[in-house]
């Protein structure tokens, strides 16, 4: 994601995430979907930032949040118990009927996903 995406729009977002038991598998590395279901909640958070969360969202435009049309991620290293993730969101693309979310996740300066 870092490389490949630049930033169009100047709203992001930075949240910290602290790596529990439940999310590791039994060697203690994050299972893989925890990061989607992490992803999800950046967007949220976002979109919070620039005024739109979700319910507002529903109310004011008739949509239930944001439609995930595809999805890619590029595993750099492994997350483990107890460790302590910054998830950084911003919109990366906007296209005429759809946009691209970004996010990196950072353990310290070091880039995880």
């Amino acid at each position: 994601m870092e490389g490949k995406a630049t930033e169009r729009h100047g709203a992001r977002s930075t949240h910290t995430v602290h790596v529990l038991w439940p999310d590791c598998d039994p060697a203690g590395i994050v299972f893989y979907a925890n990061y989607y279901r992490w992803m999800d909640d950046a967007t949220h958070y976002l979109f919070t930032k620039i005024g739109l969360p979700f319910d507002v969202m529903q109310e004011k435009y008739g949509t239930p949040g944001v439609p995930l049309v595809a999805s890619h991620a590029d595993y750099r290293r492994p997350s483990k118990f107890h460790d302590t993730l910054t998830i950084e969101s911003f919109v990366s693309q906007c296209g005429r009927s759809s946009f691209t979310i970004s996010h990196i996740f950072r353990r310290g300066d070091e880039l995880i996903l």
